[in-house]
């Protein structure tokens, strides 16, 4: 079978807000440009030679701390952000799930929203109006659908961007700690989506610190740590890992 992911030795460098030095630093030369005052930035790697593959229809789980490369991970395989080294190959429509809500027009209803980001995402503007209800349903704002989504709570403004996100034509869904949002009873809601969607055949990513929440739906996962590829297995075996090493990491402190 075909891979719809593939990561290939993918390395990703990011470098630090360049800052203004002191007087003093600037008198005492410390800095790679004594005349500018700035201090030289800093680069550090966020992700190191990592390398997984995902096929059709399989659910991924990625387990990791945070600041371990996660979030910058997804970006990456959503072409939001460029590999440093290496390469990532995708095949198919990608449904990036990130930060509910961002790119929401605050003068736009949430009915106009939820039609500007399925066009973005390349989703005919028919199944968008076909979908309107069951995202209305999903979402649980009501008649907020025709307000402006400047006057909605945080809360609100997540749960429409993640049905609008769900509910759109995609292949592959990438969640980035997006389980988090409304209640129980909401969070309940988005797990029987994912896992309504893995029996579509669609392709799931999920990034997650609660580890016991890809159980029902992720069969393999990965453990990124210190920015690698520190382990990767069956999900029940992952995370007994992720476990023992965050026990004795934080035994060592």
């Amino acid at each position: 079978m075909k891979d719809i992911i593939y990561c290939d030795k993918v390395w990703k460098k990011y470098r630090s807000i360049q800052n203004r030095l002191s007087l003093k630093e600037t008198i005492l030369g410390k800095t790679a440009d004594f005349h500018s005052g700035i201090k030289a930035p800093e680069e550090f790697w966020v992700l190191k030679d990592i390398s997984f593959f995902v096929q059709p229809g399989e659910s991924l789980g990625v387990l990791g701390k945070n600041g371990a490369g996660k979030s910058t991970l997804l970006r990456v395989i959503a072409s939001i952000l460029v590999p440093t080294r290496g390469s990532v190959k995708v095949e198919g429509r990608v449904c990036p799930v990130l930060s509910l809500g961002v790119g929401f027009q605050n003068e736009f209803t949430g009915e106009e929203n939820v039609y500007l980001a399925g066009t973005i995402m390349g989703t005919p503007m028919g199944k968008i109006r076909k979908a309107m209800a069951e995202i209305v349903e999903f979402s649980g704002i009501g008649n907020f659908i025709e307000v402006p989504v400047k006057h909605y709570s945080t809360g609100m403004l997540a749960r429409l961007g993640f049905a609008t996100a769900v509910y759109m034509d995609s292949d592959i869904f990438l969640i980035d700690e997006t389980l988090s949002v409304g209640d129980i009873s909401f969070q309940k809601k988005c797990l029987e989506k994912l896992s309504s969607l893995k029996k579509e055949g669609k392709t799931l990513i999920l990034v997650t610190h609660a580890p016991e929440l890809l159980l029902g739906i992720c069969e393999q996962s990965i453990f990124i740590h210190h920015h690698t590829l520190f382990s990767s297995g069956k999900t029940a075996d992952i995370i007994d890992f992720y476990k023992k090493t965050m026990q004795k990491e934080d035994a060592a402190v």
